[in-house]
């Protein structure tokens, strides 16, 4: 089992059932001890010593302690929005494509060829970039199959999702391009999140699904922020910075009458999804999105709560953070890589981490605002010689 300190706590990697957790300090001193050799009656009487704690109490907290070692209470890394890819065609012929088409995201070049008539109506929509004449290109190459009823997505040779519908594959294909350009880097971590920058200021923001992250990154957008990312936002884990792919945001129902205001081109765009969950992917243009890489600098945690009359902010202890990001699907590579989890410990601890509670998107972007300022403010001073 591998340690990571975090404030006064302690996460845990168990490198046999992939599982982590986060112990405080007492929890943390069991596992010290337990790993000294310790037996139980030698560790609760430490343990009832150091903190005034009837022993009792103690050899309590000791049971439960041997329980969680061995259960499944883990934080667990939970499926990308439940969904599961289906990757077992294996294709045996060569491709024989009805269309091919290059779309464009900062740094790549996107040749995605297709034996699916008619996927590329619905791409186009999705990607809508022009190339960037400011960054070397790297190609990446997708070959769409029909395969019977059903159309898998192959990169060399393997196959990434296989989609039931055009819509479906090109949703898919959307995922899995942004998924292929974290993996192009080594060291990675990728969050299940929304990402923009002010300036020079990477700010991400993780959270469950139906948070209204999304919400919040599109009206951002509109304010004047760079769009990094939309639901899966890749970190270089050595460096901090935050990846630019920026794909189209993915735009639930219940959005789109408050986006419309900013966005006149949402009654225009593709609805896919059933009639309970249905989606439109709204495209950001050229001069809404980050170019290069960025320096995660805040994190933020949405909370739209329709009752919220006045924007409340408060400032999280990295350790709520941390078990918040990898419950909401933060990928640490699986099996989970011990460099990278190291280094989102490391991050993690020097960042302003903090929830905004809001009603009106308007009063979250002036909070947010706020926030920054706090930030510049903070690192102005910080840089100020000593007298």
């Amino acid at each position: 089992m591998k340690t990571y300190p975090l404030a006064d706590q302690l996460v845990c990697l168990d490198d046999d059932a992939d599982r982590i957790w986060v112990l405080n300090p007492v929890a943390a001193l069991m596992l010290e001890y337990t790993r000294r050799g310790l037996d139980h009656d030698a560790i609760a009487r430490l343990i009832s010593e150091r903190y005034q704690v009837h022993i009792t109490t103690v050899m309590s907290d000791l049971k439960q302690f041997d329980r969680m070692l061995v259960s499944q209470d883990a934080l667990a890394q939970e499926a990308y929005q439940e969904y599961t890819p289906l990757t077992d065609f294996e294709p045996a012929r060569d491709l024989r494509p009805t269309e091919t088409q290059t779309y464009y995201l900062p740094g790549y070049s996107l040749r995605v060829s297709s034996e699916a008539e008619g996927l590329h109506d619905y791409l186009r929509d999705m990607f809508t970039l022009s190339p960037c004449t400011q960054l070397d290109a790297q190609d990446l190459i997708v070959d769409i199959y029909h395969d019977v009823d059903s159309f898998p997505i192959v990169v060399d040779g393997k196959t990434l999702d296989t989609g039931f519908t055009l819509a479906d594959t090109a949703i898919k294909c959307l995922r899995e391009i942004n998924g292929l350009v974290a993996r192009s880097h080594n060291l990675t971590i990728i969050f299940h999140a929304s990402a923009v920058a002010a300036g020079d200021t990477g700010i991400l923001i993780p959270a469950l699904g139906g948070s209204g992250k999304t919400t919040l990154a599109a009206y951002l957008m509109h304010r004047g922020y760079a769009f990094l990312n939309d639901d899966a936002v890749p970190m270089l884990a050595k460096s901090a910075e935050l990846l630019p792919v920026p794909v189209s945001l993915s735009i639930k129902s219940g959005s789109w009458e408050v986006l419309g205001k900013h966005y006149p081109e949402m009654t225009r765009l593709t609805t896919f999804g059933e009639a309970d969950r249905q989606i439109k992917y709204l495209p950001p243009s050229d001069h809404q999105i980050q170019q290069k890489p960025v320096a995660c600098k805040l994190v933020i945690i949405p909370e739209y709560r329709e009752s919220q009359h006045e924007v409340e902010v408060v400032q999280l202890s990295v350790v709520e953070v941390f078990s918040h990001i990898i419950r909401s699907g933060c990928i640490v590579e699986r099996p989970v890589n011990p460099v990278a989890l190291g280094s989102l410990v490391d991050w993690l601890d020097e960042m302003p981490c903090y929830r905004i509670v809001y009603s009106s998107l308007l009063h979250a972007e002036a909070a947010l605002s706020a926030l920054l300022d706090e930030i510049k403010e903070t690192h102005v001073c910080s840089s100020w010689p000593n007298n």
